[in-house]
């Protein structure tokens, strides 16, 4: 009774799937959870996901038939916004363990280890360790922890446990073993702040100047703000996974080289896990973080975009000087090779020319971005009729040719990648009746 009780202090939520945000039952407490992992109440569904061979299948299984916990503490939602209570516990996962049975015998005799099993896959060693109960100081504390491992195990603990909203799988382990009188972490590893006795001074943030008419540009300056003052904008997970899908949004896979060089300012970066994260938000990218979060990230840190004023080139006109008239004319030209201007400027006024081009821009852009909302409209309408992820609707690259492609038939949209014939009978006459309902 003892033990139970000193188990049941601590919180959980479970939920259905690593998808869903619907609890599978009321909060539990650790005896539950060991429980499940010792006597195998998904031990089918596990002995299956580490027999397939299949990447596709394995995933599958993994996203679809397991159950999740949020050991850190009680959620109301699966986010940070929406922790209830912190548990006063923290995960710790290591990955592909090669000397299995030595490190587990090590971990376990580990004064601050307080559960200890084998991962889903079969693979790994997951953990749980008491900490302090606060989400002030998560982050802090798995900082330190990821320190302890790699001095004390010369391991590497996975970075993505420093999520307070970490979902853990439910696993199958009958030698689960687990010590209820386990002491709690107490380190919290803090950037080291330069002492001085000077006064303080605000940070020599320089505002970047850019041509907001270029994105490319307004982004270079940002990050080469963030690394001349070596500011980290990803030391929150909310905050760093959405600066990715920010980044997937306005660049694709190009945004991959500017989400390496934000994440490099973080303590801990490393490649192999920033390019693995960048990975997956690419493919689970739905377009709703656009790369406005980026910017307003930055001017929360100080940095600010001022834009350059674009100067309209000035109408050439004869004025009775050859070489002032020819001059003229070349740099209108040059203007107009650049971009501010298009048509041809023999034929039209240099001054309705501008003005025509500017309008017809941003009557283009206007139609461009209201079709693009209105499918992003008609995919969250199908996900929700579905009860499935947006993403798996059509992703953000199928938007992308629709918007391209303006198909007018249903036999148009066997052209466009990413609609199998199987989604094209399920929703194509939709997206056919919402494009001709734009050109009446």
């Amino acid at each position: 009774m003892g033990i139970k009780f000193i188990n049941s202090e601590y919180s959980i939520s479970i939920f259905r799937n690593l998808f869903s945000n619907e609890k599978l039952q009321d909060d539990i407490d650790i005896n539950k959870l060991i429980e499940l992992v010792k006597y195998g109440r998904f031990r089918k569904e596990i002995e299956k996901l580490r027999s397939v061979k299949s990447k596709t299948e394995y995933d599958k299984i993994k996203r679809e038939n397991l159950p999740c916990v949020t050991v850190s503490g009680s959620f109301d939602k699966r986010n940070s916004e929406g922790l209830v209570k912190h548990s006063g516990l923290i995960q710790i996962d290591f990955d592909n363990v090669e000397d299995y049975d030595s490190v587990f015998k090590q971990l376990c005799n580990d004064t601050y280890t307080y559960l200890c099993f084998r991962s889903p896959g079969g693979k790994g060693i997951k953990v749980i360790v008491k900490i302090n109960p606060s989400s002030d100081t998560h982050l802090s504390q798995f900082r330190a922890l990821d320190k302890y491992y790699s001095e004390h195990y010369k391991s590497q603990i996975d970075k993505y446990c420093k999520d307070i909203a970490r979902c853990m799988l439910i696993s199958f382990d009958p030698d689960l073993f687990c010590n209820p009188f386990s002491d709690v972490y107490p380190e919290l590893f803090v950037q080291e702040v330069r002492s001085t006795s000077e006064p303080p001074r605000k940070p020599a943030y320089q505002k970047s100047a850019t041509n907001a008419d270029s994105l490319n540009e307004t982004v270079e300056s940002i990050i080469s703000s963030l690394e001349e003052g070596k500011i980290d904008l990803t030391a929150d997970f909310n905050d760093w996974w959405k600066i990715g899908y920010a980044l997937c949004s306005a660049f694709g896979e190009n945004g991959r080289r500017y989400f390496h060089r934000i994440s490099s300012m973080y303590p801990y970066y490393s490649f192999d896990e920033v390019d693995k994260k960048y990975t997956q938000l690419l493919k689970m990218n739905t377009g709703r973080i656009g790369i406005g979060t980026l910017i307003w990230m930055a001017k929360q840190r100080g940095i600010e975009i001022c834009h350059k004023p674009v100067s309209i080139p000035k109408p050439y006109s004869y004025t009775g000087k050859l070489s002032e008239a020819a001059e003229q004319k070349v740099e209108y030209q040059q203007s107009a090779q650049r971009g501010y201007v298009t048509g041809n400027i023999e034929k039209i006024a240099p001054d309705v020319q501008v003005k025509k081009a500017y309008e017809a821009n941003e009557v283009k852009e206007s139609n461009e971005k209201r079709l693009i909302q209105q499918l992003k409209d008609l995919r969250l309408k199908i996900s929700k009729e579905k009860h499935i992820s947006a993403f798996r609707v059509f992703y953000n690259s199928t938007l992308d040719e629709l918007v391209k492609v303006k198909p007018k038939t249903v036999r148009d949209l066997y052209n466009i990648k990413g609609l199998s014939d199987k989604k094209i009978k399920w929703f194509g006459n939709e997206i056919i009746k919402l494009f001709n309902s734009i050109n009446e």
